[in-house]
């Protein structure tokens, strides 16, 4: 059968239209599922936040885990999961998840404030002492007056 060479030339047309739709557009599209992929990183770490605020504290945990699991740098999913622990007198585990928490952003107060606070809890007042120091130095210096109370910490350190 011979096509009619309108419809041909249109075929052609519209192959041509979708490689150069392709061309340009494919990029933008394959950015955006890189995108998500992060982003579904920060819908985990939202969804356990809310999670916490509600108590439900192994779910929170779960889901967490789970948006480190996606992106293993997430700083917030560890700040966030290292107070469920400490919720969940799981001390060990919140004091390995805010130290993982303070080498993400050196620079950052809540991972240190959080760290001194369950050493407190544990009576190990020198990494206390050194953790609210630390944010001390940072401009945050609100909990350094426990260990400086306790005679454990000396602020000229």
């Amino acid at each position: 059968m011979i096509r009619n060479r309108k419809n041909v030339i249109g075929a052609i047309g519209s192959i041509g239209i979708a490689a150069v739709f392709l061309a340009v557009f494919l990029p933008f599209f394959a950015g955006q599922v890189f995108a998500e992929k992060g982003a579904s990183a920060d819908e985990l770490f939202k969804k356990g936040d809310a999670l916490l605020d509600a108590g439900e504290l192994s779910e929170a945990q779960k889901t967490l885990r789970e948006a480190i699991s996606v992106d293993s740098g997430h700083y917030n999913s560890y700040v966030t999961l290292g107070i469920v622990y400490a919720e969940k007198d799981m001390l060990q585990k919140a004091l390995v998840t805010f130290t993982r928490a303070a080498e993400l952003k050196p620079l950052e107060i809540p991972p240190l404030l959080n760290r001194g606070e369950v050493s407190v809890m544990l009576d190990d007042y020198d990494s206390a002492c050194k953790d609210f120091l630390a944010a001390c130095r940072l401009g945050q210096c609100k909990r350094l007056d426990v260990a400086i109370l306790k005679n454990r910490c000396e602020p000229n350190n």
